[in-house]
């Protein structure tokens, strides 16, 4: 293989996972690519070397492991062009009654395990002054879920970590892409419900079925393909200047929206919490259901008396959604309608012709409808809008 061909080391690369699915479409682009994971896994990398593809053992948790890796890649190439930080584990259960060991297993792999292998191969790219890590962060790291947080804490650690790491390493030449998947469909979820099979929950023992869905909850029917995500991925990485953040998959846009959200939004939802013996509203982000749960925290909203701070609230919702362009709620503003007609009821001539300007402010297709009406949501919805553009844009550069 020609000098000019990029070395690529990628963690995590059991068949079934995103690694895999790393390795081939590195591979596609022509790089030199070396698949790891742990001795138990090794059987499960042998496919990947149909596409010359070479494998080796590594174990992110193990000084021992990392060094050796790395010394055998050197040995081979003298250098490393790209290290993909990929592997890592669920960690699924209450806060309260998590093992310490279970949390501490976490963020030995998930966290301490990315910043091992970063300070392993940050000596090699700083010696041949070029290279890029990419770290593999999570939506939940931005924005924290139920019955993962310890999962959710050790990766919202990675996204702080890769954002000081890129400011360290700058005048190296080093590249820091943190890459921020949303769901996307592997094997995790399958893994991470394997092992909830033993344990005894306490007080939530009522709450068993909820935390195993939510372990699963990022293997729904509409989650991203795996081969999709690794291609795009690849291809960012691989480009003459890499973002420095790679935010792609089902729910990123939601997630992105929710994390400039009030919390008045962001606490909102379900995973069964409140259905079993809790009193209130649901408490905590909905996953799949978050689409529902907006739906109707708008319209609770939108029943209020008109010009008050709760009507308000659901007219900012529903127009900062639009100005997303997210496809879960294209017809939020259609029902939030509906039972603001049937609440206030119809009227006609110039007050007819105010609801129809009222209505016309809803509109998801109508770029001038969302000026028009009540002006301060659209400044608030403009205002949003602004901020989230202006994030993607800083995030890109």
């Amino acid at each position: 293989m020609s000098d000019h061909h990029k070395v690529v080391l990628v963690t995590g690369c059991a068949r079934g996972g995103i690694g895999y699915e790393y390795c081939k479409a590195f591979a596609e682009q022509n790089c030199r690519v070396f698949a790891s994971d742990v001795s138990q896994r090794m059987q499960d990398m042998a496919d990947l070397e149909a596409d010359k593809i070479e494998t080796l053992e590594l174990d992110v948790s193990s000084d021992k492991s990392v060094a050796s890796a790395m010394e055998s890649i050197i040995s081979k190439c003298g250098r490393i062009d790209i290290l993909v930080n990929n592997a890592g584990i669920g960690s699924t259960g209450p806060l309260a009654e998590l093992s310490l060991d279970a949390i501490k297993k976490a963020y030995e792999i998930n966290t301490l395990g990315q910043l091992r292998m970063v300070q392993q191969v940050v000596p090699y790219m700083a010696s041949q002054h070029g290279g890029s890590i990419v770290n593999i962060g999570s939506v939940v790291g931005k924005v924290p879920t139920p019955w993962a947080g310890s999962y959710c804490a050790s990766k919202a650690a990675v996204h702080a970590m890769s954002n000081t790491l890129r400011v360290e390493l700058r005048p190296f030449g080093i590249n820091v892409v943190l890459v921020v998947p949303g769901a996307i469909r592997s094997n995790f979820g399958s893994n991470s419900s394997e092992r909830l099979v033993n344990y005894d929950w306490k007080l939530y023992k009522d709450f068993k079925e909820a935390i195993a869905e939510r372990a699963r909850a990022s293997q729904g029917g509409k989650a991203t393909d795996a081969t999709v995500f690794a291609r795009h991925v690849a291809q960012k990485v691989l480009s003459s200047r890499p973002p420095k953040q790679i935010a792609f998959g089902h729910m990123t846009g939601l997630f992105a929206m929710l994390s400039w959200s009030p919390l008045w939004l962001c606490s909102r939802g379900k995973f069964n919490i409140d259905n079993q013996s809790l009193k209130g509203d649901n408490a905590g982000i909905a996953g799949y259901d978050i689409a529902h749960i907006l739906i109707d925290y708008a319209k609770q909203q939108l029943r209020q008396e008109q010009q008050s701070p709760s009507y308000y609230k659901g007219v900012w919702l529903i127009r900062l959604v639009q100005v997303n362009g997210l496809k879960e709620f294209r017809n939020m503003h259609t029902q939030a309608e509906h039972v603001e007609k049937k609440e206030r009821g119809g009227g006609s001539g110039g007050e007819g012709r105010g609801k129809a300007k009222e209505k016309r402010s809803f509109s998801c297709t109508d770029p001038n409808g969302m000026q028009e009406g009540c002006q301060a949501p659209a400044f608030a919805c403009w205002n949003s809008f602004f901020l989230f553009s202006l994030k993607d844009l800083l995030c890109s550069l």
